[in-house]
């Protein structure tokens, strides 16, 4: 036999042993850092339709409906409104079901008719109160259908408590200023701290949501006045309007 053929036999059975050791060496070491990628791809919790979600509205109303007690001056519609500016957050329960909080600032105008007034001095052209309330609100709401990426369908119900600061009535007089009526003077007149007013009052909502455009009901629960010598009544407690849900 050929002894080199011999030797190179040799040398390749010693390196394919070799390999061999260095493969079962190899798969039996022990891992010293491991790390599961799959949590790099976790769903999100934050957004429209997650668990948590943060966001903002704008509303206006227009009160409703009759003053309520005695001589009780009619407020007049379209002249009576109110603003409302907020956010809120939602905690989602299930699919159909979410929670809400929400802090707000609301201003209400409240325009009278004054010939319901009676005032001493037929002069009397306009009487306004003007009120600025907190509003802290807790909700339900019920959503309906897919939605996506959306806020989707919706009906919301919930109620609130607003401390009222800040408050003021507003008379114009106009008064002529000569025999023949030629040129006219007007006063204005305006009042602070108007301790006839209630701090609190407690409200009810109801909502129909349509993605970014929400259709309203207030309705006022508590007395907003406190009954006195110059007050006896109170303004209606409907408001109805339109809000703006810049998070949908």
């Amino acid at each position: 036999m050929n002894y080199n053929h011999i030797k190179s036999s040799i040398r390749i059975v010693a390196i394919f042993s070799l390999v061999f050791l260095f493969a079962i060496d190899s798969s039996a070491q022990r891992v010293i850092i491991e790390q599961d990628v799959n949590s790099d791809t976790a769903v999100p919790t934050v957004g429209k339709n997650r668990k948590n979600f943060w966001g903002s509205f704008v509303d206006v109303g227009m009160a409703v409906g009759e003053s309520t007690g005695d001589s009780a001056p009619s407020t007049l519609i379209g002249k009576s409104w109110s603003f409302k500016y907020g956010m809120y957050y939602k905690r989602k329960i299930s699919n159909w079901y979410s929670i809400l909080g929400q802090l707000a600032y609301k201003r209400a105008a409240y325009n009278y008719n004054v010939d319901d007034l009676n005032p001493d001095q037929e002069t009397l052209k306009s009487s306004k109160l003007i009120m600025n309330n907190v509003t802290g609100e807790f909700s339900n709401r019920f959503n309906f259908g897919k939605r996506g990426d959306n806020i989707g369908y919706y009906v919301e119900i919930g109620a609130s408590a607003d401390f009222n600061f800040m408050n003021k009535e507003k008379w114009v007089y106009t008064d002529q200023g000569s025999i023949d009526g030629s040129y006219f003077e007007t006063t204005k007149l305006t009042y602070h701290d108007l301790n006839y007013i209630e701090a609190l009052a407690y409200n009810a909502h109801l909502r129909f949501g349509f993605n970014k455009i929400v259709v309203f009901g207030d309705y006022r629960l508590s007395d907003r006045f406190k009954s006195t010598n110059r007050v006896n009544y109170q303004v209606t407690p409907l408001t109805v309007g339109l809000r703006l849900d810049f998070g949908a």
